[in-house]
């Protein structure tokens, strides 16, 4: 939802991404990952795939707290110059 509000505002595709790629990653790695699911199976993919993609779990973990941490500055960047009446 955020996208399609950002989308109507004029805001540019690749600044919807750096706002909303890595809150969809923490959606989708919460509901993979949470206590209550099962498929053990496809949670060893992932963290597989994630490893090879950045070397460790803590890696991973960082660029993740990273880029969320540039696309909420984008995000106050946009409503402190008015773009965003929120």
């Amino acid at each position: 939802m955020l996208g399609a509000i950002l989308k109507t505002k004029g805001i540019n595709i690749q600044e919807i991404g750096q706002i909303v790629s890595p809150l969809e990653e923490i959606h989708f790695l919460r509901t993979k990952f949470s206590a209550h699911v099962s498929g053990t199976a496809e949670k060893t993919q992932i963290r597989k795939k994630i490893v090879s993609q950045h070397g460790t779990l803590k890696d991973h973990f960082r660029n993740l707290v990273e880029r969320t941490d540039k696309g909420v500055k984008l995000l106050v960047e946009l409503t402190s110059r008015d773009i965003l009446d929120i």
